[in-house]
């Protein structure tokens, strides 16, 4: 099975995944269980994850993660923004989810970069997040 592009399921279009934190490590609930992402949730955690993990480095599949972590230190210009739709729209429009990326824009945060994306996402519309890049954020 290719667990970075897995197949749709009729009664849960969009996914159910073990919930991450920021860090990428699980998240515990109080009680001790493992806790689970469906619904948007799971979707805006595949974006973040996509979008921040490093190409090669996922152990369960080579399809997953983008090129951006070589944008942080560049200045913001209308090439390095061209550059991170290009690198965001290939980490996303591999998951069967996404329908088209609709737009990226890069901002300069603390020793990161900020992309805020626009998604298209089956059954959903139009899913915007903010995703940090660099600082610490994976990628």
């Amino acid at each position: 099975m290719n667990y970075s592009n897995p197949p749709l399921q009729f009664n849960d279009p969009l996914g159910t995944d073990l919930a991450l934190d920021e860090t990428g490590d699980l998240i515990i609930s109080p009680q001790g269980d493992l806790m689970l992402y469906t619904q948007n949730d799971n979707v805006l955690q595949m974006i973040s994850t996509r979008v921040q993990t490093i190409p090669s480095t996922y152990i369960f599949g080579n399809d997953l993660g983008s090129d951006l972590g070589a944008l942080v230190d560049e200045h913001i210009t209308d090439d390095l923004q061209n550059q991170a739709f290009q690198a965001i729209n290939a980490a996303l429009i591999v998951d069967p989810r996404v329908i088209q990326v609709i737009s990226v824009n890069v901002n300069k945060g603390d020793s990161q970069i900020i992309a805020d994306i626009a998604v298209e996402i089956i059954g959903q519309g139009v899913i915007k997040t903010s995703i940090p890049i660099g600082g610490g954020s994976g990628v």
